[in-house]
Parts: C-alpha cells; sequence; structure tokens
C-alpha cells in the first residue's frame, strides 16, 4: 500500500546545508510499503541520476546502496550505483561498514548529489 509524506500540502520543501539552501519544486514522494516490513521512497543518486529504491535510515548519516561491485546484486537485477558513471561522484578512499539485524554491509564510501523527497 502506498501512503502520502510530509502532510497534506507537499509544497517546496527546503533544506540547509552549511550555508545553502536548495529547494525543488518536486510534489511531495509517496512512501512504499514493502513486504509489511519496510517503507521504501525513490532516491536519485548522481549526475546522471541513478534511480534506487531505498529504506529511509534516519539512524545513520550514510546512504547505503548496492555498488557495482556486488555480483550477487547485478545477477538478481537490482539497480546498483555505478561511481564512474557520475560526473559529480568523489571517492573518499575510506571503507564503510554498517551492521543491520540483518547483517554487516561494508564497502566504499563515495560523495555525490542525493535527490529524495523532493530535496538536493
Amino acid at each position: 500500500a502506498e501512503m502520502p509524506c510530509l502532510g497534506e500540502a507537499c509544497g517546496v520543501i527546503g533544506i540547509a546545508q552549511s550555508t545553502q539552501t536548495t529547494d525543488t519544486p518536486e510534489r511531495c514522494e509517496i512512501l512504499t510499503n514493502t513486504q509489511n516490513a519496510v517503507y521504501t521512497i525513490p532516491v536519485k543518486i548522481g549526475t546522471p541520476p541513478q534511480e534506487f529504491k531505498l529504506v529511509a535510515d534516519t539512524g545513520s548519516n550514510v546512504l547505503v546502496v548496492p555498488g557495482s561491485e556486488c555480483a550477487s546484486c547485478t545477477a538478481a537485477k537490482k539497480n546498483v550505483y555505478t561511481a564512474g558513471m557520475s560526473g559529480t561522484s568523489f571517492d573518499t578512499q575510506l571503507a564503510s561498514k554498517i551492521t543491520y539485524g540483518s547483517g554487516p554491509v561494508e564497502g566504499p564510501l563515495y560523495r555525490d548529489t542525493v535527490a529524495a523527497v523532493g530535496v538536493v
């Protein structure tokens, strides 16, 4: 089942990052109930954008997406992030490891442009 997010108006959304504020005129995105277990949101990463449906993890400052190095993700026909295809991707030369209830997730740490729920 789908439900609207961000209240009734779903107008322009702004977010402050350092000294910059970026607004986008996009309408409210939709939360999607996935197997009655999690809600996912559509997310676009990079330039040009690569599209994903992700769980919004509010307990972390790291956005976890399957990377092109993940053979099982590619075999399962999941959308994978390919840093080399994004003109705004920056390789931090660091790795990230997060442990969820289902187990650990680890891989390279990149910085890139992210658009979710109308916020860039």
